[in-house]
């Protein structure tokens, strides 16, 4: 159920009856991680798997540990820090791989400050050379802090619980963010961290603030959509303006409260929460998926599952799979990637480019799509499969020699897969080059809701909009933008709707999978 923060001090009673979301269990960790108080993803170029990686609170480790979603009892990677832990309290990562674990929670008073650790995945034996980035707060009565993410050459931090008797201007219920610089002061020295912004994660009638106080938070990859995780309720904050992250698009999620403490998202709409406990001996440490299609603003959605399937991020995500004698080289011309197969093989999928880490959903239709060529004329097939090599789709294409854009569907009849993979098999039939661009796997009903609704502005957007019935719109569209409204029944532009010059903007009855 959708709620929007605009009218939540006018209907408050429709909100204390907001329905609790289920979230979808992925597995139960390992009890080496029965604390897991941090989560976060990280593409491993060389299995060609992303790995959660995570770490527990305070529990005589020094250590973080990574896993893949099939399978979180089989730790694929520990690295040791050689710095025991106070208070951990999460993980994050930045757009260069480096790992950044917060020793900042109610127990590091004396020492608060961010480890800085080098991508885990370049470095075999010794430990990494981990760095300091060390912190005070620019007044009193900040009590703990679980909470951060990167952006920027930033670090953002939310405060989790005050004592305004120590502070009175600080408020209970609030939570407070700073920013600090990514890397150590020179000299060792602390950052006073600067103000960044606040927000009342409390609602009227919450008995206690407890279940509200902020325990994780994570951005996505393209900046657009901030995910702040409390015990019993999640805050989603899209389409807003730099790093104002609470000036845009505001609405929350509710669930069964157990002890959630870790947040991350695995691609622009879809995130990673963890709980902690102790299997035998209480609450049991567990992983859950939620999509938040639904709680972000359709002006900045973007449904893509797939990371970098336009290739502009080099070979990030994707890896090629050999078999049976055959042999190809793996490149990226022109934006584009390029299988150059030297030994075919005898099947198709003797060759294979491939994307692990999927969450395919049971029931739910996906479309796929991609841009393909090849120097002669021949088949490839595509085949979603799970960890172990079981098909859940299959299809085989004919491509020739132009650059042509494919699309269909098709429905994930077996069990939800959390680590599922989308291969492209290209032996067997000669030794040339393949190409393939553009490739992409959306859930339907995320990509092609009934109804779109637009309100808030849309700055240098370029993309085309469907519905497979009604688009209603009162928003402005600014700056460079390029954008279709696409409804099979009915498009609304209403009283506040403005294009601005220099955009280009079409509206068209045509509906979901035209052109």
């Amino acid at each position: 159920m959708r709620k929007f923060l605009a009218f939540l001090f006018l209907f408050s009673q429709l909100l204390y009856a907001q329905d609790y979301v289920m979230l979808t269990q992925v597995g139960i960790f390992d009890n080496i991680l029965h604390e897991t108080s941090g989560v976060e993803v990280l593409f491993n170029p060389n299995s060609g798997d992303f790995e959660y990686w995570s770490h527990n609170d305070h529990d005589n480790t020094d250590s973080i540990y990574s896993c893949l979603a099939s399978d979180l009892t089989n730790m694929t990677n520990i690295v040791d820090l050689g710095m025991p832990n106070t208070d951990w309290e999460d993980i994050t990562t930045d757009d260069n791989g480096n790992i950044y674990v917060g020793e900042f929670g109610s127990w590091s008073w004396q020492d608060r400050h961010v480890l800085k650790i080098p991508d885990p995945n370049t470095f075999a034996g010794p430990p990494p050379s981990v760095e300091k980035i060390r912190f005070t707060y620019p007044a009193g009565g900040y009590q703990d802090m679980e909470a951060m993410f990167h952006l920027d050459n930033y670090l953002y931090l939310f405060v989790k619980a005050v004592d305004p008797n120590i502070n009175p201007a600080l408020i209970e219920g609030m939570t407070y963010v700073f920013r600090i610089p990514d890397v150590p002061m020179a000299g060792g020295g602390q950052y006073v961290a600067e103000a960044a912004g606040q927000f009342m994660t409390m609602l009227p009638g919450d008995a206690s603030t407890n279940f509200y106080r902020v325990t994780a938070a994570d951005i996505s990859p393209d900046k657009k959509v901030v995910a702040m995780l409390c015990y019993e309720r999640l805050w989603v904050f899209s389409c807003f303006d730099g790093d104002d992250f609470f000036s845009g698009n505001q609405q929350y999620i509710e669930f069964v409260n157990n002890q959630k403490e870790g947040l991350c998202f695995i691609n622009n709409h879809e995130i990673m929460i963890t709980k902690e406990g102790k299997i035998g001996t209480g609450p049991i440490p567990k992983m859950f998926h939620f999509d938040l299609y639904n709680w972000i603003d359709q002006s900045c959605l973007n449904c893509e599952k797939l990371n970098n399937g336009d290739f502009g991020n080099q070979k990030y995500g994707w890896t090629k799979a050999l078999n049976a004698g055959a042999n190809a080289t793996f490149n990226i011309v022109g934006n584009a990637a390029q299988i150059n197969v030297t030994a075919t093989g005898t099947s198709l999928w003797h060759v294979t480019l491939r994307q692990k880490g999927l969450v395919l959903e049971n029931g739910k239709t996906y479309q796929v799509k991609f841009k393909a060529h090849a120097d002669n004329p021949r088949d490839i097939n595509i085949i979603a499969s799970d960890d172990f090599g079981g098909q859940h789709h299959y299809k085989l294409q004919s491509i020739t020699t132009s650059p042509t854009t494919y699309s269909y569907q098709f429905t994930m009849n077996n069990a939800t897969d959390f680590n599922a993979r989308l291969n492209f098999g290209v032996g067997r039939d000669f030794t040339h080059s393949i190409y393939l661009d553009d490739v992409s796997v959306m859930e339907v009903d995320c990509a092609c809701p009934a109804t779109q609704s637009f309100t808030l502005p849309m700055d240098d957007v370029n993309q085309q909009f469907e519905a497979s019935n009604l688009i209603e719109a009162n928003n402005k569209i600014r700056g460079s933008s390029n954008v279709t409204f696409d409804a099979a029944n009915c498009i609304e532009l209403n009283t506040g709707f403005e294009v601005e010059q220099g955009v280009n903007f079409e509206s068209k009855i045509d509906g979901c999978g035209g052109n």
